[in-house]
């Protein structure tokens, strides 16, 4: 039977982190964004294109018409009494007791967040987004709302259409990661094939069967952060045993950890006719991937664009260029055990980095071939 994790501990010993002065920023701030994940509820969005169908959808899973059509953007949180915070169109805050009316405020608002005393509201914040049909007002509603979503729910009026496949088929890959598409009867293959799953809601028992999905994809998502906490703490264990190594021996750090994009220092080589050929030749082999496969990286990381799909075929790139590697390693020379080591936690970080997803994330994945380049060409040419 495997053991649950015990959460709270995660969370505590993830925010710890932040005070190790020997750690990375990067790697502070990737524990701190667990950490988060692991401390807060799975947030869900409703998104569509305009038709009232958000906020028929989201009152349905509520169990309660809680969302009043003529709100605008809302977040729902849990609360001990109704309450709301509005923010006004322009740049206002009012806040008051109850639900708000809309009709009420001196400025148009242009985002609710709601705390209702709903138990659904404990493990999940829905967010109910409302755009208006044009393509750059749906593109712009979906990558504000792939910054705050962990779920996607996309909401057909109808069996999906053309026009709104479009504007999926655009949307942010942190979105498409987790989705659902809610549709009244099926859907064109192509498009149901464009999310995680498709609920029929047609069928009278829609959103219990949408809960029910949407606990188990939540409880499968924690225990695959737990497990991501874990990989961190290990990370960071290790890279704090060896700076406190090298401090109790007196050593200095080593410039090329903080500066991973310097040039390798020269070392001294064996004369060529010293050198094994066969050995050479695989070696050659393996500077080779090393070189060609970073600089596809880092063509593409050039290219000047915001992309998902970009950052996500980055990250897709150097996770191949490792696994070849580790492999490669093996034929050309028996690694040491640091090289060992640095070759796992790269492929670790990695993990970690391509699970977030980004550009920011991408570029350190960058980062992280230079150095195991930059390691692997030096032990190279001493063993040389």
């Amino acid at each position: 039977m495997t053991m649950q994790p015990d959460i709270p501990a995660l969370v505590a010993a993830l925010r710890a982190l932040g005070d190790e002065r020997s750690l990375p920023r990067r790697k502070v701030r990737r524990a701190a964004q667990i950490a988060d994940r692991l401390s807060r509820p799975a947030r869900v969005a409703f998104l569509g294109l305009p038709a009232g169908q958000q906020v028929a959808r989201a009152n349905a899973v509520l169990g309660e018409g809680l969302v009043d059509p003529a709100w605008p953007t809302c977040r729902l949180i849990y609360g001990e009494a109704p309450a709301f915070t509005a923010t006004l169109s322009d740049r206002r805050v009012v806040a008051g007791g109850g639900l708000p009316v809309t009709a009420s405020f001196p400025a148009p608002p242009a985002f609710f967040e709601i705390a209702a005393p709903i138990d659904l509201l404990k493990e999940l914040t829905l967010l109910v987004v409302r755009a208006g049909a044009s393509w750059q007002e749906q593109q712009a509603a979906l990558h504000w709302a792939a910054r705050q979503t962990d779920i996607a729910l996309w909401c057909a009026a109808r069996p999906m259409e053309a026009a709104e496949f479009a504007v999926w088929q655009a949307a942010p890959q942190a979105l498409t990661n987790h989705s659902y598409l809610l549709s009244p009867g099926r859907c064109p293959s192509e498009a149901e094939g464009a999310f995680g799953s498709t609920v029929d809601t047609g069928a009278p028992d829609w959103p219990d069967r949408l809960r029910a999905s949407l606990a188990t994809l939540t409880r499968e998502a924690r225990q695959e952060d737990a497990a991501l906490g874990a990989l961190v703490l290990r990370d960071a264990a290790r890279v704090t045993a060896r700076t406190s190594e090298a401090r109790g021996q007196g050593l200095a750090p080593d410039p090329q950890a903080a500066a991973p994009n310097r040039e390798t220092p020269a070392v001294e080589t064996k004369p060529e006719a010293d050198r094994d050929p066969e050995a050479w030749r695989l070696a050659s082999k393996l500077l080779l991937t090393l070189r060609r496969g970073a600089a596809e990286v880092l063509d593409l990381l050039n290219q000047d664009t915001s992309d998902d799909a970009l950052a996500a075929e980055v990250l897709d790139r150097a996770e191949q260029l490792l696994s070849a590697l580790k492999g490669l390693l093996a034929d050309v020379l028996q690694p040491p055990p640091d090289l060992t080591d640095m070759m796992a936690e790269a492929e670790e970080t990695l993990i970690l980095l391509k699970y977030e997803g980004g550009l920011d994330q991408a570029g350190a994945a960058a980062s992280v071939l230079v150095q195991v380049r930059q390691a692997i060409e030096t032990h190279l040419e001493k063993a040389a």
